[in-house]
């Protein structure tokens, strides 16, 4: 279920990426996104989307703008939880459902990351997906009403 709603989240931005690149046609967004990882994708979101809001930044932009951040950095952060979901040791399961997900150099030694995959956490985890879906549909829209404003200042 993880896995389903990470892959609307990820369709829904290489369409809003192909998008911002062409408005025409997914051809030369698509080419540019080929073989790229969801983080890099989110880098690209992020440049192009901050190039867009700061060439405006005006009070049209103020709607767009304040949802902006917030998407980009749930983005980074879901995007993170799914690779550790996915990649996750789940033979290494404990009695409370942590599974290792890697070992970490810390100043204090090496240090075990474990992450919780129990049905609960990863029942959250959807709905914390299902929720970005949301924040990005929000964002997009407030993203296209600047769009039409700006077209409309000629």
């Amino acid at each position: 279920e993880v896995v389903f709603a990470f892959s609307a989240l990820e369709n829904q931005l290489a369409t809003h990426l192909c998008q911002a690149i062409n408005d025409r046609t997914d051809e030369p967004g698509l080419i540019i996104l080929h073989g790229m990882q969801f983080r890099q994708r989110v880098e690209l979101f992020d440049r192009l989307g901050r190039a867009l809001l700061v060439a405006f930044d005006d009070d049209l932009t103020r709607p767009a703008n304040g949802l902006f951040g917030p998407l980009v950095a749930e983005l980074r952060e879901v995007g993170e939880l799914r690779n550790q979901v996915v990649h996750a040791n789940w033979g290494s399961i404990d009695a409370e459902g942590f599974a290792f997900v890697k070992t970490v150099m810390t100043p204090k030694g090496l240090h075990e990351n474990r992450l919780q995959v129990d049905e609960k956490s990863l029942n959250s985890l959807v709905a914390r997906i299902g929720a970005a879906i949301g924040q990005f549909d929000a964002y997009e829209q407030a993203r296209d009403d600047l769009m039409v404003l700006l077209r409309s200042r000629g």
